[in-house]
């Protein structure tokens, strides 16, 4: 996403940037943050999650 926000303050226009694809992505949960917003966290979520906070 930084990319993209470099590129359009360098003048290039959006419509000729091309579309890109996320490479990786990672799950982290921080139960306490969860909590404080009234969240419950579904079992299979912190399963798949590599860090739980």
């Amino acid at each position: 996403m930084a990319q993209y926000v470099k590129n359009v303050l360098d003048c290039e226009k959006p419509g000729e940037m091309p579309v890109r694809t996320l490479s990786a992505h990672e799950l982290v949960v921080n139960l306490q943050t969860a909590a404080t917003l009234g969240l419950t966290v579904p079992a299979e979520a912190l399963d798949r999650a590599a860090e739980v906070i």
